[in-house]
C-alpha cells in the first residue's frame, strides 16, 4: 500500500539524519580526542575601509606572556584550533608598505615600525607607510571545547594620508619642489595603534606636476603627529637655483585639526623675505583604507 511505502521512506529520512548526526558528533569528537588540551576559535572581522588587505596576521599571546602562535587568516577572519588558554591577540596585516612588524615578547611591547630613508640632508628621515591596518583584542578565553569561541574585532587604518598642493600661482618659475615634515611619528604599538616613542622623524614629500595640471601636488602617509610639527620646503626655481624656506611651526594648527581632519595653511617664507602659501590636506584616519600611490 501506499502509506506503507511512505513510512518506509520517513523511516529511511530519520535514520539518514540520524547517521549524518552522529558522522557529525563523532568527526567532532575525535578531533576533540586528537587535540586533547585545544579549543577552537573564530575570528570575524569587520572593515570600516572600502579596500582591505587579502591575507592577515594574527599573534597569540598567552598569559605567561614569550613568544606568540603566529597564524594567518584572510580578510573575513581567523578559524583554527589553539591551545586551550586565555590569549591576548594582535591582528595585523602582511600588505602593508613602508613599515614593518617586530615581535618584542608581548602583546604590549610588539611594535610596528616606519622604515629609515636617508636623504642627502642625513639620516632620521622616514618613508611614507602605507596600508597598515591592526588591532587587539584583550583576554579571549580558549576553553577545552568542541564548541567554537566566536568573537568579532574591528581593525583600524594606522596612518592618515597628507597632501600637499602648491598652486601655481602661489610662486612662479618653479621646476621641483619638496617638503619636510617633522614631529613625525615613526613607530607605534601593534596592538593600539597609539605612538610607540616619544621620539620623532621627518618625513620628505617629493612634489610634481600632474599631466595637464600647473599646480604642485604630492601625498605621503604616516602614523601621524607628536611633539613640535615643522614644515620646511626645498624649493627649485627654472633657472636651477634652490632655495630652502625657513622653518614654519603648525603645531597648534594640526592639533586643532577634528578626527575627520581638514586642512591647513602653511605660511612658508624665504631667507631674503619672500613668502607663500603652502595647502596642507590632513585626510581622515579612514581615508588609509583606499590604497592609492605614496605620490600622487
Amino acid at each position: 500500500p501506499i502509506y506503507k511505502m511512505k513510512n518506509k521512506v520517513n523511516i529511511y529520512i530519520i535514520l539518514s539524519i540520524v547517521l549524518i548526526a552522529m558522522l557529525m558528533f563523532g568527526c567532532t569528537r575525535r578531533d576533540l580526542e586528537m587535540r586533547p588540551d585545544n579549543g577552537y576559535l573564530k575570528i570575524n572581522l569587520h572593515w570600516k575601509q572600502s579596500s582591505v588587505p587579502g591575507v592577515t596576521t594574527y599573534y597569540f599571546y598567552n598569559s605567561r606572556g614569550g613568544e606568540p602562535i603566529v597564524a594567518e587568516g584572510t580578510s573575513s577572519g581567523f578559524e583554527g584550533w589553539l591551545p586551550a588558554e586565555t590569549y591576548h591577540v594582535i591582528i595585523s596585516n602582511k600588505e602593508m608598505s613602508g613599515a614593518s612588524y617586530q615581535v618584542n615578547g608581548s602583546h604590549e611591547n610588539d611594535i610596528i615600525l616606519a622604515g629609515e630613508v636617508f636623504h642627502r640632508a642625513g639620516p632620521g628621515y622616514i618613508g611614507s607607510v602605507e596600508r597598515v591596518f591592526g588591532t587587539g583584542l584583550e583576554e579571549i578565553e580558549v576553553p577545552r571545547s568542541e564548541i567554537p569561541v566566536v568573537v568579532d574585532a574591528y581593525p583600524q587604518s594606522y596612518t592618515r594620508y597628507i597632501t600637499f598642493i602648491l598652486q601655481s600661482d602661489a610662486l612662479n618659475n618653479v621646476s621641483a619642489l619638496s617638503v619636510d615634515v617633522d614631529g613625525i611619528i615613526y613607530s607605534v604599538k601593534a596592538f593600539s595603534g597609539e605612538a610607540a616613542s616619544m621620539g620623532t622623524a621627518v618625513v620628505r614629500a617629493e612634489a610634481s606636476r600632474k599631466d595637464g595640471e600647473k599646480d604642485f601636488s604630492t601625498t605621503v602617509s604616516v602614523f601621524g603627529f607628536i611633539d613640535k610639527n615643522e614644515v620646511t620646503a626645498d624649493v627649485t626655481f627654472s633657472g636651477g637655483e634652490t632655495v630652502t624656506t625657513l622653518p614654519s611651526d603648525i603645531t597648534d594648527d594640526l592639533a586643532a585639526l577634528p578626527e575627520e581632519g581638514g586642512m591647513v595653511i602653511v605660511p612658508l617664507k624665504f631667507p631674503d623675505g619672500g613668502e607663500f602659501n603652502l595647502t596642507m590636506v590632513v585626510r581622515p584616519w579612514s581615508w588609509g583604507g583606499s590604497g592609492g600611490a605614496v605620490i600622487e
